[in-house]
């Protein structure tokens, strides 16, 4: 379990330099939340975390593309991809295309060939729920359909603000336990083609500060809390009306697990 070592730390501190480049977007006139800078140390984080994980299970070299300013596209059953993170064990891949601002990859072999989605939701989790849930449906028989194995990680920011046109702190909305649980009954799936073989879906209490107090409140505008901010403060947070604690474990060990026994994949209590 990742909670409270190292890893968890490391973790955090991913998501707090991802937060404060979502603010700096805003910051800087542009929409934070549809800046890639947001997720870029976040792709990191995983990529190189589960690359170790794989190299120290399975005794094999996998090589890492993730966005670094650049498209990661690979083809999947029905349509070519854009992704998150893609790791692949040397030989069961190969690089077609390699520019400043995308690299395509072919597939050679499906096996030993992992991809995951990456969504950290900052504001308006409501209004988009429901076409995250279908889209990942999608995303994951595009993929699945090739034999690669596919994982979706899901990471909530609380309280989570729900922000108007322009950019103003409407009402803060609360995380149910309906959100959540809609993805862990998908995983109860995961052998069928629409279901990712590994969900991971964690609430992280982020903050951002201005002399020790918060400056995300009803009737604030974000791009103001961009421009004051001294700090940010990022750990995990389990909201009370959600009692499905097992939801929160966090993926490494699980995604050790999976591909140890990738038929038998079950979640610890």
């Amino acid at each position: 379990m990742f909670c409270g070592c190292t890893k968890e730390k490391a973790l955090e501190e991913a998501l707090r330099e991802s937060y404060y480049n979502y603010l700096e977007g805003y910051k800087k006139g542009k929409k934070g939340s549809r800046s890639t800078a947001k997720l870029l140390t976040l792709h990191k984080f995983i990529a190189e975390n589960v690359k170790e994980i794989l190299e120290n299970n399975l005794k094999a070299k996998f090589e890492v593309f993730y966005i670094n300013g650049k498209e990661v596209n690979i083809n999947g059953a029905f349509y070519t991809k854009r992704v998150d993170v893609f790791i692949g064990q040397i030989g069961n891949f190969e690089v077609l295309k390699d520019s400043a601002k995308k690299i395509h990859i072919s597939i050679k072999n499906p096996e030993n060939l992992f991809v995951f989605s990456i969504k950290f939701i900052t504001s308006n989790y409501k209004q988009n729920a429901n076409n995250y849930f279908e889209s990942l449906i999608g995303e994951t028989v595009n993929l699945k359909s090739l034999g690669i194995k596919f994982g979706y990680l899901l990471f909530l920011k609380h309280p989570m603000p729900y922000l108007d046109k322009v950019g103003v702190i409407k009402k803060f909305e609360e995380i149910s336990e309906d959100d959540i649980l809609k993805y862990y009954k998908l995983f109860q799936k995961r052998k069928e083609i629409f279901s990712p073989d590994f969900i991971f879906l964690g609430v992280y209490k982020i903050s951002a500060l201005m002399n020790r107090g918060t400056l995300e409140k009803e009737g604030a505008n974000i791009k103001q809390i961009a421009e004051k901010f001294d700090r940010i403060t990022v750990f995990r947070y389990i909201p009370k009306n959600i009692k499905t604690v097992i939801l929160f474990l966090f993926y490494p060990n699980l995604f050790a697990d999976f591909y140890g026994k990738s038929s038998n994949l079950k979640i610890p209590v």
